[in-house]
């Protein structure tokens, strides 16, 4: 191989690199911000996760998901007894699966419990749900998606129960979790600082929730 042709191959392999990263860029979920500092037209979502073995509350493992509005889609990576907030664009939002590798749409959902992986059928009850209105400058609870490991017998397929728990008592408590992060010394400064500028949206937000009676939407129910 020449030197004239050995320069047009590396070029054609650099512009189609370029191309697959712009492609999965456009395609996949933004990656969100969490905690961070107020930022002006920004709102903010508070979502959290259960998982439960029977009923044991697990402390460790993740949940993959995508938080979607008409405009904007982020991709979040959850874990339990962690409350977060997320920094998005104002908007109704909605959960979805999260997208592929190369944007397209999942009908599933990858759970990790008790260090296993699992995938399930993303429920239709979570599809059907009311969107979450995002307003600027605001903060709005979610509440907790709830993911319970099913007894099963050896050598039966796991099947795990997911749904969401918007009840005010749920909401109320992302509100309460992350104040507590906010005062807790062993929480990062750098979240704490965070957190801390959202003090005032929080507080608005747990008098709404407060103010609310709590009814159970269609989408919670087992």
């Amino acid at each position: 191989m020449n030197i004239f042709s050995s320069t047009r191959l590396r070029t054609a392999l650099f512009c189609a690199a370029a191309a697959s990263a712009a492609l999965l860029g456009a395609c996949r979920a933004g990656a969100p911000a969490y905690f961070g500092g107020t930022e002006p037209g920004k709102g903010a979502i508070l979502v959290g996760i259960r998982l439960l073995d029977n009923s044991e509350e697990l402390k460790e493992g993740r949940l993959r998901i995508d938080i979607e509005s008409d405009e904007e889609r982020y991709g979040l990576i959850l874990h339990p007894g962690r409350t977060v907030l997320v920094q998005v664009e104002p908007g109704d939002y909605r959960l979805l699966p999260e997208k592929t590798l190369f944007g397209g749409a999942r009908t599933d959902i990858s759970i990790v419990m008790k260090r296993r992986s699992y995938r399930m059928n993303f429920p239709r009850d979570l599809l059907r749900m009311e969107a979450l209105p995002v307003k600027p400058g605001k903060v709005a609870a979610m509440g907790f998606i709830e993911a319970k490991l099913l007894p099963h017998a050896p050598g039966e397929r796991p099947k795990i129960l997911l749904r969401l728990d918007s009840s005010v008592d749920a909401r109320r408590q992302n509100i309460s979790d992350l104040i507590a992060r906010m005062m807790d010394p062993q929480t990062p400064q750098s979240l704490r600082e965070g957190a801390v500028s959202w003090a005032r949206p929080l507080e608005q937000a747990l008098v709404r929730v407060q103010g609310e009676k709590d009814s159970a939407p269609s989408y919670l129910a087992p």
